[in-house]
């Protein structure tokens, strides 16, 4: 840890710098996805079984985050960036050579708690350097590294099944990415909060902050709306293969833009309603996202009930389920942090947790007990679609009314 590195001076280097341990969350799910059929098929697995091996990854992923916010504080960036991606590469490479199920789950939780480690250093490494617009223009290049990862993650884990046959190439593939992204932590992070005074670790007085954010209502309202991204991302990556692939015998590389295009849906609506927000207002952005989902949702039910059942019907009306979270996600995101800006960290933290746990729960549920179709897929989008109507129409009218 001698090593002298040294963050480049400008955004675009910085961005650079932290981008693959932040695009190392997303494309830990998204390129092993295409395998998902392969790897039930070699371990002799059930299906549920191998869309275990997802809400493992995302699930500690989530948890996760409430830890190690707290001891990247503690033991600084550098060291916590270095040692995530090394845990990382471990974790990485016990997936490749996992030879049951139980043992590749496991390795998942590995990669999931080293990728939320990952990704809360370099967060926190935007927040220690930058202020203001500055690093919001931060959070924006990494964020754009998640979802390159998302958009990038099924191409190339599509590729890589359909020339290797195993779903270990994927891992191969991670734990390569894994080392590359270690090399660029030891040469280039630096440790940014050294000037900052060091406190003794206390993880009662941290989970006391836990406690007192999830007990706003306000908060835990919010938050079911950025939830509903990752189920739709959760849910549609751990079902999808078996959907597209096994069901309506699309090629690999197929689903892999399949699946992308769906990303591109999600990133482009996100970009868009930073525009429309400005108009609409938090809660009426969140109205209309969650109505796009239901329009969506129902386009997919009536398309394969009665139409047919194909890729097309199943991949464009889920252009519009993608384009409706896109609409939610940011502004519930805004309104659950505004009664915290003394300790934006640890909600944001929070809403990680629950976005990520609660999200892949509950689409474990729902693919443990309803066969994986189209049609169920939809009904399933649509039960949560009137719901997050419900909700935010009842909290635009306790607004209106705390207005007057």
């Amino acid at each position: 840890m001698i090593f002298n590195a040294k963050l480049p001076n400008n955004m675009l280097g910085v961005g650079l710098v932290l981008a693959p341990m932040v695009g190392i969350i997303t494309l830990s799910l998204d390129i092993y996805a295409p395998s998902l059929p392969n790897m039930m098929r070699m371990l002799s697995s059930s299906q549920v079984e191998s869309q275990l091996t997802m809400t493992a990854y995302t699930l500690s992923m989530g948890v996760g985050q409430l830890i190690f916010g707290p001891l990247s504080d503690r033991f600084g960036r550098r060291m916590s960036a270095i040692s995530a991606l090394l845990v990382y590469i471990l974790g990485s490479l016990y997936c490749i050579v996992s030879s049951s199920v139980e043992s590749l789950i496991i390795a998942r939780v590995i990669q999931g708690l080293a990728a939320s480690a990952a990704v809360v250093t370099a967060y926190a490494i935007i927040r220690d350097r930058y202020v203001g617009v500055v690093a919001a223009k931060g959070y924006g290049f990494l964020s754009s590294a998640a979802t390159l990862g998302t958009l990038v993650g099924p191409v190339v884990g599509s590729l890589l099944q359909d020339q290797f046959h195993s779903f270990r190439a994927a891992f191969i593939v991670l734990f390569i990415f894994g080392i590359v992204a270690l090399l660029i932590a030891v040469i280039f992070v630096e440790d940014t909060s050294r000037f900052q005074p060091r406190q003794p670790l206390n993880f009662r007085q941290v989970f006391k902050n836990y406690s007192l954010i999830i007990r706003n209502k306000s908060l835990l309202g919010y938050s079911v709306f950025s939830t509903a991204s990752t189920i739709l991302f959760f849910t549609l990556t751990s079902i999808s293969p078996f959907i597209l692939i096994e069901q309506y015998h699309v090629s690999q590389q197929a689903y892999g833009f399949y699946f992308a295009s769906c990303a591109l849906m999600f990133a482009m609506g996100a970009f868009c309603s930073t525009r429309w927000v400005e108009l609409l207002g938090l809660n009426r952005s969140i109205i209309l996202g969650a109505s796009l989902m239901l329009i969506g949702a129902l386009l997919m039910l009536l398309s394969n009930l009665y139409i047919a059942k194909n890729a097309v019907t199943f991949i464009l009306p889920a252009w519009l389920l993608f384009w409706g979270v896109a609409f939610c996600f940011g502004p519930s995101l805004a309104a659950a942090m505004e009664d915290f800006k003394a300790m934006g960290g640890a909600a944001s933290a929070v809403l990680a947790c629950i976005r990520y746990g609660l999200g892949s729960l509950l689409g474990t549920f729902f693919m443990s007990q309803f066969a994986n179709t189209a049609v169920n897929f939809s009904l399933f989008f649509i039960v949560i679609s009137i719901g997050l109507l419900g909700g935010i129409l009842n909290q635009f009218r306790r607004d209106k009314s705390s207005v007057k």
